[in-house]
């Protein structure tokens, strides 16, 4: 007789945690605690959770994601920035990105085949940065109620509609 499994989830990557250190390779979905840096090219198949406070550097080596990324309070995502100016680069989310109260965001040639929505965070105490810039976003783009030192959206082609409300800069960097 055959062997018939639905949705079993039996074959399902097992489910991990960067907390600390680096990541590559293939893996299950991930939870970020503390700071997780790609040390070489990374798949996710399935999702890519920040914890609140968490730090992701995904610059360099190509990201896939084949799921979302949730990113906590207090998170910062950091994704791309490894291509030229105006050119997409290798990483890719297959999903959404959803930032709730997230420290900062830093998304730079990259393809999202979701959306891409920030709703609240930052921070006056620090100067902090929050540049979309040079995307490919086939969903919508909404960021709402960010505060820190300077955010823009520069450069996307966003296939769905872009709204921008409530986002303030007014935190100077630093004198040295």
């Amino acid at each position: 007789p055959a062997l018939g499994l639905t949705g079993s989830g039996a074959f399902a990557a097992p489910k991990e945690t960067c907390n600390n250190g680096t990541i590559s390779g293939s893996h299950g979905s991930v939870t970020v605690t503390g700071t997780c840096a790609v040390a070489g090219p990374l798949t996710i198949n399935g999702s890519l959770t920040l914890s609140d406070g968490a730090v992701f550097v995904g610059f360099g080596p190509p990201v896939h994601v084949t799921g979302s990324v949730k990113v906590g309070q207090g998170a910062q995502l950091a994704l791309g920035y490894n291509a030229a100016p105006g050119e997409l680069g290798p990483d890719v989310v297959d999903g959404n990105i959803v930032a709730t109260q997230p420290l900062a965001l830093y998304l730079g040639n990259i393809t999202v085949h979701g959306n891409v929505v920030s709703n609240g965070g930052g921070t006056t105490e620090r100067f902090y940065n929050f540049p979309i810039k040079d995307n490919l976003i086939d969903g919508n783009l909404n960021i709402h109620g960010w505060t820190g030192g300077w955010w823009g959206v520069i450069a996307n082609t966003v296939g769905g509609n872009v709204v921008l409300t409530n986002n303030i800069s007014l935190v100077q960097p630093a004198d040295e």
